[in-house]
């Protein structure tokens, strides 16, 4: 009889193989990978008179290196990562020293925590970084001005507490941040697909708001990012994902590249098309923006400017980001934090509507702050 693994359209794909293979092995080390990637793994639909689509176990990986797995410790998902530490040597360094002392319990730190690393047998060029399952910054989307400026915040302090430590991300993008919202779901949500509950009898959604309950936000992949020990802080090359860095345009360089300041650049690009102006491509799913961000757009404009020596350092950010946040009035953090519309199925419904309202009433009976980070 063919393995089921084989033998159906919902089998592994090549990418998958890997964690297959490290089932057994994981699980040894305290992790237990999803039921279908256990060798012996039989589909949950066998023999049922069920559509294949809603079990979980049909899901493929999003991505090839990463994996979610239940702590047998904790009984906690966890998201296992899988590091070629050849391609990538620096980013378990970077990671070990910021998830220990002294930078460990520093507030403002805002990168991933690593809980273990792992090191397979018989394959001493590979990793696997244990780390808390998190969720995408975005998901839910944010209800009201406060709650995306609490994420910008954290963002931005998260950012210069590492460039205050010599450390450029190099690998600035949307979909590198990511949230702890754990207490927005005391009941979790699925592993495999966030958008359903854990049990997968049906979609999930936060019992708490981003106001009632706030998550942490995290910058995640240190695949490109470098630690600067001593001495010169440039580079003679740079990739980052952003292809519209000025100095990173020509090539020859100019001269070299100062990858802080390519964070700066990234940094506030990213937040000028995902808050103000939306992002040329509509294939990066992320919107065209989001109505009365404008007030962002002074020092925004600064950092992206074509001159890398004229943006403004990290600490020159967040000074002036907190010094915005305070001119801003609390009716005003507690507006609806609404997108730009292109097509008629993007409109908010009347019921998301009227949740906001009784939400804002809510929220200013219990004496809740409009910036989460003020409720903790």
């Amino acid at each position: 009889m063919a393995s089921a693994s084989t033998s159906h359209p919902y089998k592994l794909t090549s990418r998958e193989v890997y964690w297959r293979d490290h089932y057994i092995w994981l699980k040894q080390s305290g992790y237990v990978l999803k039921p279908r990637f256990n060798p012996d793994w039989v589909p949950s639909w066998a023999g049922k008179d069920i559509n294949p689509n809603d079990c979980e176990d049909s899901k493929p990986l999003g991505v090839c290196w990463a994996a979610a797995a239940e702590c047998k410790r904790t009984k906690k998902y966890v998201t296992l990562k899988r590091i070629n530490i050849q391609k990538s040597p620096d980013e378990v360094r970077i990671l070990g020293m910021i998830s220990n002392e002294p930078l460990k319990s520093q507030p403002e730190s805002h990168t991933v925590p690593i809980l273990a690393v792992l090191c397979p047998p018989n394959d001493k060029n590979t990793r696997i970084l244990v780390m808390p399952l998190l969720r995408r910054f975005n998901d839910p989307p944010f209800e009201t001005m406060g709650e995306a400026l609490h994420f910008i915040d954290n963002f931005l302090t998260g950012l210069d507490f590492m460039h205050r430590n010599n450390i450029a991300h190099g690998s600035i993008c949307t979909f590198n941040l990511m949230m702890d919202a754990t207490d927005m779901y005391p009941d979790g949500f699925s592993a495999t697909w966030h958008g359903m509950k854990k049990d997968w009898s049906g979609p999930v959604h936060n019992k708490y708001t981003r106001t009632e309950k706030p998550p942490k936000y995290y910058l995640i992949d240190f695949s490109r990012s470098t630690h600067f020990t001593q001495g010169n802080t440039h580079l003679e090359c740079i990739s980052v994902p952003d292809t519209t860095v000025p100095e990173l345009l020509q090539f020859p360089y100019k001269y070299l590249i100062d990858p802080f300041a390519v964070d700066v650049y990234c940094a506030g690009n990213m937040l000028r098309q995902y808050f103000l102006d939306g992002f040329p491509s509509p294939m990066t799913h992320e919107g065209a923006g989001y109505h009365g961000f404008d007030f962002l757009r002074p020092l925004l404009s600064d950092m992206i400017q074509v001159d890398p020596r004229k943006r403004p350092k990290m600490p020159e950010v967040v000074f002036r980001f907190k010094e915005i946040e305070k001119g801003l009035d609390r009716s005003f953090l507690r507006e609806r934090c609404r997108k730009v519309v292109n097509h008629p199925c993007e409109e908010e419904s009347k019921l998301d509507a009227l949740r906001y309202h009784l939400h804002k009433m809510a929220y200013g009976v219990r004496g809740l702050s409009p910036i989460p980070s003020d409720n903790t």
